[in-house]
């Protein structure tokens, strides 16, 4: 009797300390939140001037805003893993939005808040807001991320878009439409109409006649020829 009650003693200890250790390891899985308040300030320039742990069911993220010279942004950090799970201005100084990202700083920007190596970027306007649309590839997978040019905000598209194939380029889309219609190409812009993005390319012929010529951005398919009417 003496014998089984030691060896319930030990299951029951062996119990405890087997609890203990898990929620010891799951406390060291979840980063403090100093160590946020790093990984926002060693990728971003600024001070931030406040941060607050949020629980939504099983997920845990420290919001924080950070301002700078160029503004104020809304930046969140996975509690778990330590990444950076969105960027978005919240106010944007006069000389920020008067002045455009360019191409590399956007890509400075996506880098420094997400992993992966760059594939492509290309410029795209939506309801006149000028965006960048940088595609970063990890684990095989393709990652596509659209950057407000004039504010710096960051916003991961869906899955359903990094799985479509590359996008053409301008030179690409301009070569595709004189070979529909005889002309000079007076301008090419990258839309995005019900969630497909498009190349709007701008022609006018030796008659004057202008001409709008829309082609599929990954597949270089011509969706349609409208001619100015007379």
């Amino acid at each position: 009797m003496e014998r089984i009650r030691k060896i319930g003693a030990f299951v029951i200890i062996g119990i405890f300390l087997l609890m203990g250790s898990c929620f010891f390891i799951n406390k060291q899985d979840k980063i403090t939140l100093k160590e946020a308040e790093s990984i926002i300030t060693q990728k971003y320039d600024g001070e931030i001037i406040r941060i607050k742990e949020i629980k939504k069911e099983r997920q845990v993220r420290y919001d924080a805003v950070l301002q700078n010279e160029k503004g104020i942004y809304n930046v969140s950090v996975d509690a778990q893993t330590g990444f950076i799970a969105d960027l978005q201005a919240e106010k944007v100084s006069q000389q920020t939005a008067e002045k455009e990202l360019t191409k590399e700083e956007a890509v400075k920007l996506v880098k420094a808040a997400y992993k992966g190596t760059l594939k492509s970027i290309t410029e795209q306007t939506e309801k006149g807001i000028p965006y960048f649309i940088v595609i970063l590839e990890r684990d095989r997978k393709e990652l596509v991320y659209k950057i407000n040019r004039q504010t710096g905000s960051i916003k991961q598209e869906p899955k359903i878009i990094a799985e479509e194939t590359a996008i053409i380029t301008k030179n690409k889309a301009k070569e595709i439409a004189q070979a529909e219609v005889q002309g000079n190409v007076k301008e090419v812009e990258l839309e995005e109409e019900k969630n497909q993005l498009i190349y709007e390319v701008e022609m006018e012929t030796a008659q004057k006649t202008e001409v709008k010529i829309y082609i599929n951005a990954y597949s270089g398919t011509v969706l349609s020829i409208n001619w100015e009417d007379d």
